[in-house]
């Protein structure tokens, strides 16, 4: 099996940047020297940027950053990610045009880079610029890294406690005192987000700054930076709003230190918040005093303030606590998916049926229920999903409204352009990799699908800190789609009406008498033939 057969769009991804890096350099190791330039063996998440633009790449570099790692938990890739024929001939030595002095030279720098990488691997390090390097590796950015994992109490500062656990669990090998009194360089008992880097913290304190000078409140500053409304804001939104609020630094680099994680591309309004408790906590900053208003509580009485206040700490604690107790019937088993996945089609595809069959046995059923902390009886679960008791699942079973909408879509696309291949062509026109909604609007309304165009693409994104849909997130659902239609068909089919309301009564008790008159309006065979029949409209 290929990674051709295995991902056709993570295939795509990595061979064409492949192809457009040999067309520049003529070999994987020279194109790897070029991409290389700091000469550490490793590239990191920003370095693919300049190498995607210098060899004409035009897709998404974080997408085919994240196709090139080898694993879960790297954070960089290596010559071999790249190709690994390449590496073991970069690792003999066997190179173009190289004198054997320059070979062995090779060999000996490839050795200290596997040996750089393993060591690197296992996180062993041992003092403060070894664990930033760390912490940036696995975090994305400084900023990220202080947010997840040092300030865990979102207050700006660090204590010694804190950071101990934090660097434990990284793997930290040195001398944890010494690197704690090493920051903390007012002695206070607390580290600062200044003390851990001077020099973002200086670019935070700027947009605070012009926040404040700009926009005087929070609300003021999302609403002119979301213009468009959709609740969040990539690069070329926040570069532009930065320009015009007078921000003189590199505005594309300070968004990629509020993202939260390097899971996501887009800001929120939580993320331009989260730089207020930093500056707040270094009280030499004259920036500190400055305070940012929130219109919704800022304006509020004392008393009104704590009833507020209150009244959010009940709603989060209530939430915590709901979140403790697993689902015991379907229904809110249902609700816990989509909670998680946010959408019914995606916890269909990451959560309950991941391996791509388009339908859902037992054993398969039962493993996704034991994963997501199902505390109900497993068969009796199934079998109210299995309305058909034909002992699978199919995605109809689990969301008939959402089943006639993709069917649709599915009959459109192919009736109009004969295979997803060339649909995705006509809805990717500018081969960028990805589509996004106002494309995928487009070429709905092309094709004549008008039933929530919107919705729908929600439910096509993986998880919805995305903001666009690639060709396996459109294309997969054909492979459901078609499952599901077999056992709609034959569901509708005397032979499965039949099956049906003998396996129902059976399973009720009832007597055979009861079959010969079953009640038109609840019919699974009628029900069926009507999905089938509004999918093929």
């Amino acid at each position: 099996m290929t990674l051709r057969d295995f991902d056709q769009g993570a295939h795509q991804v990595v061979s064409e940047f492949r192809t457009l890096l040999l067309q520049k350099y003529g070999s994987y190791i020279k194109g790897w020297k070029a991409m290389d330039a700091n000469g550490n063996g490793v590239i990191e998440e920003h370095e693919i940027e300049e190498a995607c633009v210098n060899v004409g790449y035009s897709g998404n570099p974080h997408i085919l950053f994240r196709h090139l790692l080898d694993g879960p938990g790297k954070r960089s890739i290596t010559m071999a990610d790249i190709d690994p024929a390449a590496y073991q001939a970069f690792v003999r030595g066997d190179l173009e045009a190289m004198s054997p002095q320059d070979k062995a030279k090779a060999q000996l720098k490839a050795r200290k880079a596997l040996e750089d990488a393993e060591k690197a691997k296992r996180m062993d390090a041992a003092d403060w610029p070894a664990l930033k390097k760390v912490l940036i590796r696995r975090y994305g950015t400084i900023t990220s890294a202080w947010r997840n994992c040092l300030d865990h109490n979102s207050n700006g500062s660090c204590s010694f406690f804190d950071f101990t656990k934090a660097v434990r669990d990284l793997g930290f090998s040195g001398s944890i005192k010494k690197v704690f009194k090493e920051l903390d360089d007012d002695d206070s008992g607390l580290i600062t987000f200044n003390e851990v880097d001077p020099d973002w913290y200086s670019k935070l304190s700027r947009l605070h700054e012009v926040l404040i000078e700009k926009y005087k409140s929070y609300e003021n500053a999302w609403r002119a930076l979301d213009d468009n409304g959709n609740g969040t804001a990539d690069e070329d939104e926040f570069a532009a709003f930065m320009e015009k609020a007078g921000y003189e630094h590199d505005a594309k680099k300070l968004f990629r230190q509020l993202l939260k994680n390097q899971q996501v591309f887009h800001l929120t309004l939580e993320d331009l918040e989260a730089h207020e408790p930093i500056i707040r906590a270094n009280k030499l900053d004259p920036n500190a005093s400055m305070k940012i208003m929130r219109l919704n509580t800022d304006n509020l009485s004392r008393q009104d303030k704590a009833k507020y206040d209150l009244e959010q700490r009940k709603a989060k604690e209530l939430a915590e606590k709901e979140a403790q107790f697993g689902a015991h019937d379907w229904t809110k088993f249902k609700n816990l998916l989509i909670h998680k996945y946010g959408t019914i089609t995606a916890a269909w595809r990451h959560g309950l049926e991941t391996h791509g069959k388009g339908k859902l046995s037992f054993t398969a059923f039962s493993t996704a229920c034991h994963t997501h902390g199902y505390e109900g009886n497993l068969k009796e679960c199934f079998a109210e999903v299995d309305y058909d008791e034909s002992g699978v699942i199919t995605f109809d079973e689990i969301d008939e409204e959402w089943f006639r909408r993709h069917a649709l879509f599915c009959d459109l696309y192919k009736q109009k352009y004969g295979s997803f291949e060339k649909a995705w062509e006509a809805m990717d026109k500018k081969n960028k990799k990805r589509v996004e909604l106002e494309d995928f609007q487009h070429f709905c309304e092309g094709i004549g699908y008008t039933d929530n165009p919107k919705g729908l693409f929600r439910q096509l994104l993986p998880d919805l800190n995305q903001h666009a849909v690639t060709a396996d997130d459109v294309g997969f659902t054909a492979g459901f789609v078609d499952q599901a239609k077999s056992a709609v068909e034959h569901r509708s089919s005397p032979e499965g009406i039949n099956k049906s309301y003998s396996m129902r009564s059976l399973h009720k008790g009832k007597s055979s008498a009861n079959l010969s008159t079953p009640k038109s309006s609840s019919s699974p065979g009628k029900k069926a033939r009507q999905i089938c029949q509004a999918a093929e409209v």
